[in-house]
C-alpha cells in the first residue's frame, strides 16, 4: 500500500519543527529566597543593593528604536518592608484607579504550594522626550503570600506582545518555588 500525505498536512508538521522552541534554565536567587525557570536568552538584573531583595528578567533587546523590552520582576516584601504594610496593601495600590490605567478582574491563582492573588493592568506606555513609543502596556501581576511577607511577580510586555512572550511567564509560574 502506497501512503502519500497531503501536501497541506506535510506542510503543516514542516513548519512545526521549525518553530523555535525556547530553552529555559533553572534560576535560583537567594536573597529573595526563590527558585524558577526563566529563558536562557533572558537578561538577570538583581534589585540595587538596599533595595527590595528581587531581580529582572529581560527579554532580548526586540528590533525597532522604539521597541520596549517584555520583562519578569519578582519583588519580595518581608512583613516588616517601608513600602507595603501587607499583599492586600500591595493589591489595594496596584489596582487603584487612575487616569489612563485599568485593571482586570482579580482573581485567586496557585502557584505550587502558594497561594495569592493576580490581576492584570493595562496602562500607557512610559513616554520620554527621547522616545515616544505608541501603545499600552499590559502588566499580568501575581501577589503570593508567604509566612514571612509575599511576592510581587510581574510580567509586563506591550500589548500588542503579550501573547508572543506569556510562555516564558506561564513556565516561570510553573516553576517558581520558595527556598
Amino acid at each position: 500500500m502506497n501512503r502519500v500525505l497531503p501536501a497541506s498536512l506535510l506542510a503543516a508538521i514542516l513548519a512545526g519543527c521549525a518553530m523555535k522552541t525556547e530553552k529555559f534554565v533553572a534560576y535560583t536567587y537567594a536573597p529573595a529566597r526563590f527558585t524558577a525557570e526563566v529563558p536562557s536568552d533572558w537578561t538577570v538584573i538583581p534589585n540595587p543593593a538596599g533595595d527590595t531583595p528581587g531581580t529582572q528578567f529581560l527579554s532580548p533587546k526586540p528590533s525597532g528604536a522604539r521597541a520596549v523590552r517584555p520583562y519578569i520582576s519578582v519583588d519580595f516584601y518581608t512583613t516588616d518592608n517601608a513600602r507595603y504594610a501587607s499583599l492586600a496593601a500591595c493589591l489595594v495600590e496596584g489596582t487603584r484607579e487612575q487616569p489612563g490605567r485599568s485593571h482586570g478582574p482579580i482573581a485567586a491563582i496557585q502557584v505550587g504550594s502558594l497561594t495569592g492573588q493576580e490581576y492584570t493592568l493595562i496602562r500607557p506606555l512610559p513616554q520620554t522626550p527621547q522616545s515616544a513609543p505608541k501603545g499600552r502596556l499590559s502588566e499580568r501581576t501575581v501577589l503570593l503570600s508567604v509566612e514571612d511577607g509575599f511576592y510581587e511577580l510581574c510580567f509586563t510586555a506591550p500589548e500588542e506582545s503579550t501573547a508572543a512572550h506569556a510562555e516564558a511567564f506561564n513556565r516561570f509560574l510553573e516553576t517558581f518555588r520558595r527556598q
